[in-house]
């Protein structure tokens, strides 16, 4: 017998959109991956083609924020599994 996970994720395969939702879940863990400091000042909005935006309080966190983007998007890619986020535009 199947689990329900097992059947969840087959079913979500099978209609062509696991992937999709994968890569939205780089929404979900964003707090999870850059710690509670990072989440109150910047806000992930919206995933498109491969970009991820988020929105930054003030100038001196984007800068801020701008050496470590490398880094968060290796993390992001590995929490969800794929390669969901090629870059991170800080708004």
């Amino acid at each position: 017998m199947e689990t329900l996970g097992h059947v969840l994720k087959s079913t979500l395969k099978e209609l062509g959109i696991e992937s999709s939702l994968r890569r939205y879940q780089t929404l979900e863990v964003w707090s999870g991956v850059v710690g509670p400091k990072i989440s109150e000042i910047a806000e992930p909005q919206a995933l498109r083609g491969g970009k991820l935006i988020v929105r930054v309080k003030n100038d001196v966190w984007r800068h801020e924020l701008l050496y470590h983007l490398p880094d968060i998007i290796i993390q992001l890619n590995r929490k969800v599994g794929m390669q969901a986020v090629e870059e991170i535009i800080l708004i």
